[in-house]
């Protein structure tokens, strides 16, 4: 009797789990960047935790460039549009480290797009346009930088692949 009920227990979590993994936001997990399907340097590397449960991102970013320079920043943002302040720490080889200002603004476009403005002293300097690829197996983020006139200085394609890489 005891076997069978840890059957039908074991079968039970079995059949539960597709519905958990459809359930889960497409952003949460962790990313490294993958320079050979980007179009931005290859000169550092990158790797984003995410964590979304309902319209809140908990977000984390790690930088770390070939010199021996590291970024890092860190916050928890809603999707509803309002500035969240929070700052960029540089690294330099040294250890010295600079605190960057900054707000950041976050909107959910829908289930699979995401939409995350960098405000520095109240202008847009870079928008991340986001959107899960290849299956939830990667994300891509669509990145432009703008200039003090708010001209755009660059724009990016960042692929970051899933890490532990789903299936």
């Amino acid at each position: 009797m005891k076997i069978r009920l840890g059957l039908c227990a074991a079968l039970a979590l079995a059949a539960a789990a597709p519905a958990r993994a459809a359930d889960r936001d497409p952003f949460t997990g962790v990313w490294t960047y993958d320079p050979a399907q980007s179009t931005a340097s290859s000169d550092y590397t990158q790797r984003l935790t995410i964590t979304v449960r309902g319209d809140e991102e908990t977000y984390f970013s790690e930088v770390a460039g070939k010199t021996g320079s590291r970024s890092l920043l860190s916050l928890r943002v809603r999707y509803d549009g309002a500035p969240v302040a929070t700052h960029t720490f540089n690294i330099a080889p040294d250890g010295t480290i600079t605190a960057v200002p900054m707000e950041v603004v976050a909107r959910s476009v829908d289930t699979t797009h995401r939409i995350v403005e960098h405000r520095v002293n109240g202008r847009v300097v870079r928008v991340l346009k986001r959107a899960p690829m290849d299956g939830g197996r990667a994300l891509v983020s669509e990145l432009t930088d703008f200039d003090a006139e708010g001209r755009q200085t660059r724009s990016s394609r960042l692929v970051f692949v899933a890490t532990p890489p789903k299936f």
